[in-house]
């Protein structure tokens, strides 16, 4: 092939502080690994939302949420951005995608650019109350599919893969062979467990088929990640499943940091290259297509970070990373040293308002008491857990005695929609938004101490950036209604996120 052909893997959840290729210990990563060896990895990759639909956006369009339009889960892409797939299709590639689930499906406008969007539902997991809708996919089916597809290809191809298996799932759908449950920890629903089985399941088929068909030098495979996870080691919290938060609900670097590897046997950096500066989920985009020798659109805000021949610093790197999820209430921004996070007040006092009382005080409680369990005794720790446990039991049941789960439910999903006056959002979050978070990430990695009412400068250089970002903002959001909506909360709702 005279151009080269793009894969794009996205490995749903993998922290990059869980890989070996990062140096963690605690997986078995050979095949990953080998990939690496031969590309580049970045070690501050950082995804502008915390979930999938928003940060894969980013990712295809390389662009911000408040441009491509992705800002919750019912709403879609807009149609004054191009994805990755709509450009390389103009400039000749075939194009094909898989996705494991139906969240990114086509009501959200994820199939535009693709000759094949497989997403017809018959090898799909789990059925819904919508006839032959499915929303999980086992990887088996998409390989098999993929690697068929390739072969059948005669120019240069672009192809995105979704593995799915790394994702908290129910606890009866945690499918990993014996010998990795016994070999690793349960901590995260077996999280190192199932990143190692995901190499032997996801990444030893694609290198090896790579290598047998001569493709490792002329296909750029791009892995990577759509966000993190975050995990609680208390694990008599059985809200959070075995040491699963939803990630979601934070800004913090391991849900935040993403996993990116880029193999190309003939990038400029040279192999097994680890770049350290910060760069951006939406640089992804343009660092390909500099690849490919291919027109960047203008709506892209990202820079192609894979132009740096030397491979000690990358060139083009925008200093801040925006971060946003409007349907918590949350905006942020990343620099090197830096990152804040703001919160909407009203947001705040509406999801409140939506939470009973007894609930809110056995959060609270909890929350103190993990924050302060060092310093406990132990037994009278888990004495105390085990009182605020029960309470929240009685709060389940009496929700579902008197159906306010339901009626919660029914309220989460309305808070998802954002269909106000999204400027409205921005604007009360840039100039009236509670300081959620100021964390110096050159003394404390852990984000541990909030340093804002030491840092004012440095608060309001920071939120001047956000307004700076906004600025470019449409302000208008494209809403998914009718059946298709109703399809995505159910596939939320059964993904914890309702």
């Amino acid at each position: 092939m005279n151009k080269k052909s793009v894969i794009m893997l996205t490995l749903d959840c993998a922290r990059p502080d869980h890989l070996g290729c990062y140096g963690y210990k605690g997986v078995d990563t050979p095949y990953l690994n080998k990939i690496a060896e031969k590309g580049v990895i970045f070690h501050q990759a950082i995804a502008q939302a915390p979930n999938t639909w928003i940060s894969h956006a980013s990712i295809f369009t390389g662009t911000n949420p408040y441009i491509h339009g992705v800002r919750s889960p019912f709403s879609r892409l807009s149609k004054k951005v191009k994805t990755i797939a709509e450009i390389l299709s103009d400039h000749g590639y075939a194009t094909a995608g898989f996705p494991s689930h139906s969240l990114l499906g086509k009501a959200s406008g994820f199939e535009r650019g693709y000759d094949l969007y497989d997403i017809n539902y018959t090898d799909f997991r789990y059925k819904s109350n919508f006839e032959g809708q499915y929303f999980y996919r086992e990887w088996n089916e998409i390989w098999d599919k993929s690697r068929e597809w390739v072969l059948n290809q005669k120019k240069p191809f672009f192809l995105w893969m979704h593995y799915m298996g790394i994702h908290e799932v129910k606890h009866s759908d945690v499918k990993i062979p014996e010998e990795f449950l016994k070999k690793y920890s349960p901590l995260g629903q077996y999280y190192d467990a199932k990143i190692s089985w995901s190499d032997v399941e996801c990444i030893k088929p694609l290198y090896s088929f790579l290598n047998e068909q001569g493709l490792l030098d002329d296909v750029i495979v791009v892995i990577f990640s759509d966000h993190g996870d975050k995990f609680i080691l208390d694990k008599t919290e059985s809200d959070h499943h075995y040491g699963f938060a939803k990630h979601n609900n934070y800004f913090s670097d391991d849900v935040m940091k993403i996993s990116l590897i880029v193999n190309n046997g003939n990038i400029p950096f040279k192999k097994g290259t680890e770049v350290n500066s910060q760069i951006r989920s939406i640089d992804i985009l343009p660092s390909i297509l500099s690849e490919l020798k291919v027109p960047i659109p203008r709506t892209v805000e990202g820079f192609d970070v894979l132009s740096d021949k030397s491979g000690e610093k990358t060139v083009n790197t925008l200093k801040t990373a925006y971060m946003e999820n409007l349907t918590e209430g949350w905006i942020g921004i990343r620099t090197e040293d830096w990152k804040l996070i703001l919160a909407d007040v009203q947001n705040r006092e509406e999801k409140t308002k939506r939470v009973s009382g007894l609930l809110q005080v056995v959060t609270e409680m909890t929350e103190k008491l993990f924050e302060h369990k060092e310093n406990i005794n132990s037994v009278s720790y888990f004495v105390f857990r085990g009182f605020l446990f029960s309470m929240k039991l009685f709060n389940d049941l009496f929700n579902i005695i008197t159906f306010k789960k339901f009626k919660k439910k029914k309220n989460n999903v309305a808070s998802l929609d954002l269909s106000g006056n999204i400027l409205e959002i921005e604007k009360r979050i840039v100039e009236n938004g509670i300081v959620s978070g100021l964390f110096d990430l050159k003394n404390d990695l852990k984000e541990m101490n909030n340093v804002a009412s030491e840092n004012p400068r440095v608060v309001n250089l920071l939120r001047n950036e956000i307004g700076n970002h906004l600025a470019r903002s449409s302000g208008t959001v494209d809403l998914i209604e009718g059946d298709d909506k109703d399809e995505i909360a159910e596939k939320l709702d059964h993904l914890g996120y309702l």
